[in-house]
């Protein structure tokens, strides 16, 4: 019985699960209006600043380093997927800046930097859901 307690409090730990989704829908939502006014360079702008103003000690905007990566990623995943989604998307003028490779990058060192994540097996449960629902997201608003 202990075995499976602790079997169980490892899968728990090692697989974060989307606690809520307003920072998500925020970052959707902004990404959305960012391409509204100024196209695939806009959201490339404002993920840039985004990502360079993530504040590891403390917080800022009214979020913790943690919502702040995540509200990032989300921004990141909502821009690539409004760009490779959208009838007629110009291409940014840095095409790569919005590579899956590239994001999953950026995501897990910011990650890391807010203590969100510990360990590189952490990376692909906390992601793949985030990814799943943002797509979700973008697809109906598209």
């Amino acid at each position: 019985m202990l075995k499976v307690f602790a079997v169980a409090a490892l899968l728990a730990l090692a697989t974060p699960a989307i606690a809520g989704t307003q920072n998500l829908d925020k970052a959707v939502a902004d990404a959305f209006s960012a391409y509204g006014k100024g196209g695939s360079d806009a959201l490339v702008t404002a993920a840039k600043i985004c990502n360079s103003g993530i504040d590891t000690a403390s917080g800022s905007h009214d979020m913790t380093p943690g919502e702040q990566a995540e509200y990032c990623f989300g921004f990141e995943i909502a821009s690539m997927t409004i760009i490779n989604k959208e009838p007629g998307a110009a291409r940014p003028q840095d095409p790569n800046y919005f590579r899956p490779d590239n994001v999953l990058l950026r995501a897990s060192i910011n990650l890391e930097h807010t203590r969100v994540i510990s360990l590189p097996e952490q990376v692909t449960p906390y992601i793949v859901p985030r990814v799943d629902y943002i797509t979700s997201l973008v697809n109906k608003r598209l």
